[in-house]
């Protein structure tokens, strides 16, 4: 988890205000003026496949019940250390396609690990413009 901030840090730091202006990272013709921030959401993005990746190669129920509760502790490490962009890509990760439908995997995830999945997820919900997320960080 540690390792993970180290990764995000070094990537956020990177990213400039004037990235954001008129949505560059979105507009075809201005994203060369937003490098660090689209550098920024393909981490995030490529970083979500591989949790799912990680969870979806896995041969045996058991085993990716496994890989579940690893990313869940990780989440857990990453919400100690404040780093909620890394959290939210796991969540993402987790909301994959072929990775929401493995149900019998995530009923046997442990209850306690469920309970703080959950607590995660409505942590990180974009429900009433992320009211949630923002409790926390006041």
């Amino acid at each position: 988890a540690r390792q993970l901030t180290l990764l995000e840090f070094k990537t956020f730091c990177s990213i400039r205000p004037y990235e954001f202006q008129n949505q560059a990272w979105s507009k075809e013709k201005y994203k060369h003026r937003a490098k660090n921030l689209l550098h920024s959401i393909g981490y995030f993005n490529e970083f979500s496949n591989q949790v799912a990746s990680s969870i979806l190669l896995e041969q045996t129920v058991n085993s990716r019940k496994d890989m579940f509760n690893l990313w869940i502790s990780v989440c857990q490490h990453l919400r100690a250390l404040n780093n909620f962009n890394t959290i939210k890509s796991i969540l993402a990760g987790f909301n994959n396609a072929a990775v929401h439908r493995l149900q019998f995997t995530k009923d046997k995830i442990d209850k306690k690990k469920q309970a703080i999945l959950e607590e995660l997820t409505e942590e990180m919900s974009s429900e009433k413009s992320h009211k949630n997320y923002r409790a926390i960080l006041k």
